[in-house]
């Protein structure tokens, strides 16, 4: 009797062993799984900001075009088309670029507001669809606007500049 309790205590061991053996090794499978999936979060997140960051630099790249554009006629409905506002709140940026590029970024949309608004915005807010005056009078309001972008360009090609060669 006494020999047949061991065997049995001894099986109920065996099993009490293999049982925390296999919860061990299920317990390494899944944080082994965790790990991956962290790291897959992980790049999903990083490959996210990258888009998010060539987004603004498209933007950014759009506003330069729909400007240029001015130097020639009135091409109202590129302005239209713009983003005229930061598209993303300085907290995101900060996630997305340096702080000397949040910088820079910050002071392109500055720069561009600042030609909306004296030149394109009427005052309840919306793009303007006829100037007084013609191109190449200086003192007309086209002629203003004119000057004006083509006075920003090189602002713009030179923030952009410093954006592409600090990435």
């Amino acid at each position: 009797m006494f020999y047949f309790l061991l065997m049995l205590c001894a099986g109920q061991i065996l099993i009490i062993f293999l049982l925390m053996w296999k919860v061990r090794r299920l317990t390494i499978a899944l944080q082994k799984a965790k790990l991956i999936e962290e790291k897959e979060a992980d790049l999903a997140q990083h490959r996210l900001y990258q888009e998010e960051a060539a987004y603004v630099m498209t933007l950014m790249y759009e506003i330069r075009s729909a400007v240029a554009k001015q130097e020639q006629a009135l091409h109202r409905r590129a302005l239209e088309r713009t983003q005229q506002a930061l598209p993303f709140s300085i907290k995101k940026l900060r996630l997305l670029f340096t702080e000397e590029e949040v910088h820079t970024i910050q002071t392109f949309w500055q720069h561009y507001e600042t030609y909306l608004r004296k030149h394109w915005l009427t005052e309840k807010g919306k793009i303007k669809s006829v100037f007084r005056g013609a191109p190449h009078l200086p003192n007309s309001e086209y002629g203003q606007m004119v000057i004006a972008s083509k006075n920003i360009l090189p602002i713009f090609d030179e923030l952009l500049s410093n954006l592409n060669s600090s990435s």
